[in-house]
């Protein structure tokens, strides 16, 4: 009898922990929700009843591009919000099919991040910067149907190895106000939209007649199938095999490594050098699935494992999300990477000039600190003084590398010095082994030089420009005179 109770017990608070969950994870549009946290455009919104639903969300559609959004029950981080899994919600679209049948294979859906979107006459402005996304649907779907409630789920997470997230139902799509980003722009947009979210967007145009009823409800950070469906992530297990029936089918327990309301912890070092290697655990957890994540996305292997590499990590700052998944839980845990550039590696430098008795000028470019990364230095005539161009634009490094410029030199990690183009008279600097000497220019010459330096991929430069009059570079008592140096900010290119 006493075991008989136990489990009444464990299904009871099973039940009443899963009713509480869905409270408060899934907005059903019952009691006193507020219908006015759907902002409409071009179209109306309105609380409409029926049997299976109660209450629910009906736009119906008007003239030009029409939607409703909200920015109060979507807006934030919904990595947090969705448990890592998915939002679901039912819907029914309503059209009249004499005015045309959609192309639609989904209902019409986006996030949102920008400034707060306003009406210009009939046409939507989302002002200057914006992110948009909205699942492209699985191509082997039907047209939606007509009158027929059914469930949508969109995935939710971080992406990973260069891809948006996707489910059965599709793939993930963001434009930005320039149009789609792809690779590892559109991930690290994705990324940020993701865990920044100003609001959801429903939309109305389904066919050419704009009367088009698109109903919503039971909104829910949970996976489910077209059909409505809970959709089991896992298969909890114990370590001495699968849970038996005294066992909560909805708790959070795997080999008892982790038990609500613990999260997952990483294991690694926070700063790094940019360019080495870097390893990062977790506890292993038996029954579980392990997803690994980093944004911006970077190569890693160990995928599905309590532990990953990376073999190099250019430098940054980096999130690394750990998911772990057991039954229908999912926990989520994260941890900052940043990868430090040397501080050696920073691309100024100091000009120094030497007027021969010929008049010509020698000059000698010397890293303020020298650094064994890579080098590229250009120099070219910048006009004839007095009309020297100052400031100007830097020299390109195609220019460079293409030898187009008055001279350049490459000079490797290792200090090896290569003279690049035609120029004549460079050689390695004073201050080997990552200098830059350039001879024989004319004294009365305006001249720039940009140096560019590589670490960890990523590239810097910075130019000065100079000039040398033969007002201002004539020789007194066999001493040059100080010339004339703008030196110009250090760039950081991306």
């Amino acid at each position: 009898m006493r075991n008989i109770t136990e489990k009444l017990k464990i299904i009871i608070i099973t039940l009443f922990l899963g009713q509480s969950l869905q409270a408060q994870t899934c907005i059903d549009h019952e009691g006193n929700y507020n219908f006015n946290n759907w902002k409409p455009f071009n179209a109306t919104v309105a609380k409409a009843t029926d049997v299976l639903h109660k209450n629910y969300l009906q736009l119906t559609d008007d003239q030009h591009g029409s939607f409703a959004i909200n920015y109060i029950d979507f807006s934030g981080n919904w990595i947090t919000k969705g448990f890592g899994q998915c939002l679901s919600f039912d819907y029914m679209a309503t059209y009249n099919v004499s005015s045309g049948m959609p192309i639609a294979k989904s209902p019409l859906v986006w996030l949102y991040q920008g400034n707060s979107i306003t009406l210009s006459g009939n046409q939507a402005n989302f002002g200057q910067h914006y992110l948009r996304a909205w699942l492209i649907p699985n191509p082997s779907f039907p047209i939606i149907a007509n009158g027929v409630w059914k469930t949508w789920s969109l995935p939710v997470g971080l992406s990973s190895g260069g891809q948006l997230p996707s489910n059965s139902f599709g793939q993930w799509e963001i434009v930005n106000e320039n149009g789609k980003l792809t690779g590892a722009a559109a991930c690290t947009a994705w990324d940020n939209l993701i865990q920044n979210v100003t609001g959801f967007a429903l939309a109305t145009d389904y066919n050419g007649d704009p009367s088009e009823t698109i109903n919503f409800d039971n909104f829910c950070w949970q996976c489910k199938t077209a059909d409505g469906d809970l959709v089991d992530i896992g298969n909890p297990k114990d370590s001495e095999g699968t849970w038996d029936s005294n066992s909560p089918k909805d708790c959070f327990c795997c080999d008892k490594a982790y038990n609500l309301p613990t999260k997952p912890q990483i294991a690694g070092l926070e700063k790094v050098e940019c360019g080495a290697s870097a390893q990062y655990t977790t506890s292993n957890c038996p029954g579980a699935t392990t997803t690994w994540a980093v944004s911006p996305s970077i190569p890693f292997t160990g995928q599905g494992t309590n532990s990953i590499s990376f073999n190099s990590i250019p430098a940054g700052t980096y999130t690394l999300s750990l998911t772990i998944s057991c039954g229908k839980k999912r926990y989520i845990s994260t941890k900052t990477i940043t990868a430090l550039a040397p501080l050696n590696s920073s691309p100024a430098f100091l000009i120094s000039v030497v007027q021969m008795p010929n008049g010509l000028l020698n000059i000698n470019a010397v890293p303020t600190t020298t650094s064994g990364v890579e080098h590229y230095w250009g120099i070219s005539y910048n006009g004839t003084y007095p009309n020297c161009t100052i400031p100007g634009s830097p020299i390109l490094l195609n220019e460079i590398t293409g030898g187009t410029t008055a001279a350049g030199a490459h000079v490797t990690a290792t200090g090896v010095f290569a003279n690049i183009g035609t120029g004549t008279g460079v050689t390695a600097g004073t201050a080997a082994p990552y200098g830059f000497y350039y001879g024989g220019l004319p004294n009365n010459s305006c001249f720039k030089i940009t140096h560019y330096v590589k670490c960890c991929g990523v590239w810097s430069r910075q130019t000065q420009y100079g000039s040398m009059g033969t007002s201002n570079a004539r020789m007194v008592n066999g001493v040059t005179p100080k010339p004339d140096i703008t030196i110009g900010a250090i760039e950081i290119l991306k």
